[in-house]
């Protein structure tokens, strides 16, 4: 996730605090979606059941495991968090999201002790594959999914699976703080004590639903016809043709951590007054220039939208994938191009809350079958304290399990870790091969590697760039 995920405020909860299962209603409660869950709502029925919006992560732990304190906490945090609770329904034709009472979701325990290492690592590789490759049905809840993989008396793998309609980036913070507070609560023998919401999601919904119907949304929408008047379709040479409809099938590649490559992300950004991603992304869009010859390009970056005060409390979809439009013309120095990067990102953060539905109903694009339209590329960076995970007593690490699916034709991702920058990319594997997609995130960090001592070297001299044909 982008840095604003990093200004969630820890020390800055409500005074007012509950214990987790407070709050929880009795009966159902059907409220209106949110503009990002009605997009995703809208791709669920062309396409019922798809992996396509599934999240499936696995925490990797060690130390003395309590999972009867696990289960609790996640229960916890469930019970804590309305969105968790929802699943998403038709009522007089229209959608809605129904926060269900907290029943209680079920944690098993897979125990591959009694196995020999070989046979408890295919088990182990079995039941990842397994919970990676499960879809929900959005009108039948739990929309989430927690198990415990006992491998070692002080090994476990904890293996989760979100639908999209229920979490986002900040969501995924908001929640390992949870799961964190509330296993450590948990493990002491005491029910943990959560912050108090300030606000419910009928409430947030209303209220972007009357600013987008008033004088703001007219404002947004002006804005965004500006902005991309006249921009173009990333033109990127495919190792297959295009077919003639998205059948969203990838797979998510990663290199190994490079110290160097989270080095030179940090004094970049320093020495230009920005940030990693700032810099991340600018690396990116000299390779796109490079590949596809054009100085204008657009690719989508992730943004919050949790705009309205008690937002970034909350676990839900909020996500907006903005475009951001980017100058590359007349041979900039990397550091100017940065700069410019830098613009572009503000602008579009100041204009986050146009739904990309409605950015895109505005500018009208020419449509190309089988082609995202405004961008087909992302890119995005989450920074060490995203995944806040610290269990008590425990060594935490987290990974995303690759499910056979690719939203866009390419999404580069980068996660800043203590140990270094992984550097991974989502493939659409109908138009590229894998060694066309490693190949894309080697360059990516080869660029980096030629700016960071070197920041004023113009982009087409930039050996990333030479080797990108």
């Amino acid at each position: 996730m982008l840095e604003l995920v990093a200004g969630l405020p820890e020390a800055e909860e409500p005074a007012s605090e509950e214990p987790a299962v407070a709050g929880a209603p009795d009966v159902a409660v059907d409220v209106p979606l949110l503009s990002g869950q009605r997009q995703l709502w809208l791709a669920e029925q062309a396409d019922p059941g798809s992996l396509t919006h599934t999240i499936p992560l696995v925490l990797d732990l060690t130390g003395p495991l309590r999972p009867d304190a696990f289960a609790a906490a996640v229960n916890d945090v469930v019970a804590h968090q309305p969105g968790l609770r929802g699943t998403f329904v038709e009522v007089d034709g229209r959608p809605v999201q129904r926060i269900q009472p907290h029943a209680g979701i079920d944690v098993p325990v897979h125990d591959l002790t009694g196995l020999d290492p070989s046979g408890r690592e295919a088990e182990r590789e079995r039941l990842e594959h397994e919970i990676a490759y499960t879809g929900f049905d959005i009108t039948r809840g739990p929309l989430l999914q927690a198990r415990i993989v006992r491998l070692e008396p002080d090994r476990h793998q904890v293996q989760l699976l979100f639908h999209h309609l229920v979490t986002d980036e900040v969501s995924m913070t908001l929640l390992m703080q949870g799961l964190s507070t509330a296993y450590e609560a948990r493990a002491a023998g005491r029910a943990p004590v959560l912050p108090r919401h300030e606000v419910d999601f009928a409430t947030l919904a209303r209220a972007e639903q009357d600013l987008l119907d008033g004088p703001e949304g007219e404002r947004l929408r002006r804005f965004w016809a500006r902005e991309l008047a006249g921009a173009s379709a990333l033109r990127l040479a495919t190792d297959h043709p295009r077919g003639d409809r998205a059948r969203f099938r990838g797979e998510f590649l990663e290199r190994p951590v490079s110290t160097a490559a989270a080095g030179a992300l940090r004094e970049l950004a320093t020495a230009g007054r920005t940030t990693p991603f700032t810099v991340f992304c600018a690396a990116v869009s000299v390779l796109l220039h490079r590949l596809s010859g054009q100085d204008d390009i657009v690719i989508g970056i992730p943004t919050a939208n949790r705009t309205q005060r008690g937002a970034e409390q909350l676990v839900g979809c909020f996500l907006n994938v903005i475009p951001i439009r980017l100058d590359l013309s007349g041979n900039p120095r990397f550091d100017e191009l940065v700069q410019r990067v830098g613009a572009a990102v503000l602008r579009a953060y100041e204009h986050q809350q146009a739904p990309f539905a409605d950015i895109v109903q505005t500018v009208a694009p020419q449509r190309v079958t089988g082609m995202h339209p405004i961008y087909q590329v992302t890119c995005e960076l989450q920074l060490e304290s995203w995944m806040p995970a610290s269990f008590a007593g425990l060594g935490c690490e987290y990974r995303f399990i690759s499910h056979g699916t690719a939203r866009y034709d390419m999404a580069f991702h980068g996660l800043l870790r203590p140990s270094g920058l992984s550097a991974m990319l989502e493939l659409n594997t109908d138009l590229w091969d894998h060694a066309s997609g490693y190949q894309r995130i080697d360059q990516v960090l080869e660029i980096i590697a030629a700016v960071a001592g070197a920041p004023r070297t113009p982009i087409g001299d930039l050996d990333g760039v030479r080797h990108a044909a």
